[in-house]
């Protein structure tokens, strides 16, 4: 099973839909958040699954996948079960954030 198999085929879409509308310098930066993620999460099932539970989430609220990092720390601070070195993942999401100046 796949980090995005439990999420509903509309959700997909809109997922999809926001990539399509994305400038490539957004999409850049989301993959680029996307890799800090997977890289201090580690690059494992449920790592995937975090991060695919996060965009389902995001999604409701912005069609600008960029600001993955910022809707990471917002979900983090909504669960109680935090992954192992989310807080650390979240700091350095917030600095590239900072670095590249993405907005929320």
């Amino acid at each position: 099973m796949g980090a995005f198999d439990s999420l509903p085929p509309q959700r997909k879409k809109k997922l999809i839909d926001a990539w399509k509308t994305m400038s490539q310098e957004d999409k850049a930066h989301f993959r680029n958040q996307i890799a800090l993620a997977l890289v201090l999460l580690g690059n494992t099932k449920t790592s995937k699954k975090t991060i695919a539970k996060i965009l389902d989430y995001m999604i409701d609220h912005t069609n600008n996948l960029s600001e993955f990092g910022y809707w990471f720390n917002k979900y983090m601070s909504k669960i109680s079960r935090k992954p192992k070195n989310a807080s650390k993942a979240g700091t350095m999401l917030e600095a590239y954030r900072m670095k590249y100046a993405l907005g929320d």
